[in-house]
């Protein structure tokens, strides 16, 4: 038996990040972190005559075990259970910490195969937060699970994250319990649904006393997620009784008039995004259909385009990123090109340095394109260009391979390029290069991707077609909020040209920053005369990721000598 949380294995990094991004620095050290947090907000609303001993908990969202696995030093007093929804989390808890513990995989709809009043103790973190269609029948669940007297722990966004997430000033008129991102894919963060205090006493005060309430964390305000522990109540009620108006109460009405706005602004947003994207695919990308067995045969462009969009778009100096067989590009008289070797991270260069980068057939042989993307424009001066050349794969020998799809580099970044890696070289061994393995031979191609894998061997990680491609640079400008304007999008022979202009609005950072929470929290951690709005624009990836400055200064930037 385990005697604490060290004891046990840590899980896989894509299983680590899925609940939340634990850093770049260190999020093992992170996850354990958090976890030891949340337990230690649970015990401390908890009575003072609780003990573990002899308890049934249930960790209702556990996820691949933050919080469960804190629970070491007491599961053998008792039983420690968890589920989730997310079958890959699950199948490790139940590979790796199980025992101590016990976990199942639940669905999104309420209902959980154990006996009424079999736990003692529920604790759902972050799981409520996320709950749009199916709320009343998890409380009730909930309150069916619990034994006489047990006790519910969970966490809800209220008033300090409504600005944080939304950007809308909180109202506790116009906030009862408001879902918004209905059906969003949980890969990328689910829906989000906000409750009021009034609102939670009035509805989940119906199962429940409400024992005590915090709108947010002890050692995060104001952003951060409010916290309750409710009583179970000897009542029995159905989802109706739940989701009824409360009587005398005209903020019920004030609340969902409210509601119906957001979403019809939900909805606008969606639309105009849709139309926008529909509109520069049908302009940008030619409708061909591939033949069998072989590549397509491009429309002729060739190297005159290049010189074409070079002499009207790259003037002072710049750096090209060679590559291998990739000739340099032609350049007007004047113009100044340094050449580097290593051009996913840069990192002798000084940010805000460079009138232009160009990197050829490049892209798709980096493992996470997003945050090549943002350091390439990190490192360009305000109206820099970034040019790129990347390969059509229906016009290369990748033409047998499938589409990397949006989703999939968008969770390449979120949890680490590690996640794929795998799957990428098979699919090279399968379908481009099988680097003399006999390609009949499905486990003398599994070995050779293996070994290729191990050495590190440059293969085209991503392959793409144009309207893959500028769904994927249309999706930074708007969801990273990448400030670039698309100058060029071309196609040429095999690949597709993209040119990129970095922006840098005085107005917008000044709006961005008078946004931020007042006073910022790590104030008194920055310099005196530290100035956010240069800040900002000498560390562009500070905004594209939407940090207070002054925060992202103390954690990150001092100690990477960051300018501002």
């Amino acid at each position: 038996m385990p005697d604490g949380p060290l004891d046990l294995p840590v899980p896989p990094l894509d299983l680590l990040h899925r609940t939340g991004h634990m850093g770049d620095k260190d999020p093992v050290d992170a996850y354990f972190r958090d976890g030891r947090k949340l337990r230690g907000w649970i015990e401390s609303f908890l009575p003072p005559d609780w003990t573990w001993s002899g308890k049934r908990t249930l960790d209702f969202g556990c996820g691949a075990g933050k919080v469960l696995r804190q629970l070491a030093d007491v599961a053998s007093d008792g039983e420690v259970w968890g589920c989730d929804i997310d079958g890959p989390s699950i199948e490790w808890t139940q590979a790796n910490i199980c025992p101590p513990f016990h976990t199942f995989q639940n669905g999104e709809e309420p209902g959980i195969d154990k006996p009424d009043g079999y736990f003692d103790l529920i604790f759902a973190l972050s799981v409520y937060t996320h709950i749009t269609d199916h709320w009343a029948g998890w409380l009730l669940e909930h309150h069916r699970l619990l034994a006489p007297g047990g006790y519910l722990f969970a966490t809800f966004l209220g008033a300090p994250m409504l600005k944080q997430l939304i950007g809308e000033t909180w109202e506790d008129d116009n906030i009862g319990m408001n879902g918004l991102l209905a059906g969003y894919p949980w890969s990328r963060g689910g829906p989000v649904t906000f409750i009021s205090e009034w609102w939670l006493r009035a509805h989940w005060g119906r199962l429940f006393d409400v024992v005590e309430l915090r709108p947010y964390a002890y050692d995060n305000p104001p952003a951060s997620q409010g916290l309750v522990l409710l009583r179970r109540k000897d009542v029995e009620l159905t989802v109706e009784d739940l989701e009824a108006l409360e009587p005398n109460e005209p903020r019920e009405i004030s609340a969902l008039r409210h509601h119906a706005r957001q979403l019809r602004d939900e909805t606008l947003r969606i639309r105009a995004a849709h139309d926008d994207l529909a509109e520069r695919v049908q302009a940008y990308t030619r409708v061909v259909l591939p033949p069998q067995g072989k590549p397509l045969t491009p429309a002729p462009a060739g190297k005159h385009l290049h010189a074409e969009l070079a002499r009207d778009l790259l003037h002072g100096e710049g750096i090209e990123i060679d590559h291998a067989g990739q000739a340099p590009l032609p350049v007007p008289n004047g113009v100044k090109v340094g050449h580097v070797q290593h051009g996913e991270t840069l990192a002798t260069l000084p940010g805000a340095s460079q009138d232009f980068i160009i990197a050829n057939h490049f892209l798709q042989q980096s493992e996470d394109p997003i945050a090549t993307i943002s350091t390439h424009l990190s490192k360009l001066k305000p109206d820099g260009v970034l040019y790129y050349a990347v390969p059509d794969k229906r016009y290369t020998f990748d033409y047998q391979r499938e589409i990397t799809p949006l989703e999939h580099v968008i969770a390449d970044h979120q949890q680490g390029p590690e996640r794929s890696r795998a799957q990428h070289y098979w699919e090279w061994v399968r379908w481009v290069d099988p680097s003399g393995a006999d390609p009949s031979d499905m486990q003398d191609l599994k070995r050779t991707a293996e070994r290729l894998d191990a050495n590190n061997h440059s293969i085209h990680f991503h392959v793409w077609t144009q309207a893959e491609l500028l769904e994927l640079v249309l999706y930074l400008r708007a969801e990273h909020k990448f400030e670039f304007d698309l100058v060029a999008f071309r196609p040429n022979e095999i690949e597709n040209i993209v040119a990129l202009r970095k922006c840098v609005d005085p107005s917008a950072l000044d709006k961005y920053i008078a946004a931020l929470n007042t006073p910022p929290a790590d104030l008194e951690a920055a310099p005196e005369d530290f100035d956010p709005r240069s800040y900002l624009i000498h560390n562009p990836d500070v905004q594209f990721s939407g940090a207070d400055p002054y925060t992202h200064y103390a954690q990150y930037g001092r100690d990477e000598n960051r300018k501002w």
